[in-house]
């Protein structure tokens, strides 16, 4: 529930997207997020030095 009130905040979540994340970060309106694939410390890594790029 965390990463779904912090998109309803305006926050960016970088979060994996298998069990429920996949749910919450791919619906519309859900806010800005980044659902990496379930296990890709790599893609993670990369999706969070991506976000925090973009301050």
């Amino acid at each position: 529930m965390p990463p779904a009130e912090a998109m309803a905040c305006g926050c960016v979540v970088v979060g994996f997207d298998g069990d429920a994340g996949g749910e919450f970060m791919r619906a519309p309106g859900s806010g800005f997020c980044m659902p990496v694939q379930n296990g890709d410390m790599l893609a993670m890594a990369k999706a969070v030095h991506h976000v925090m790029s973009m301050s």
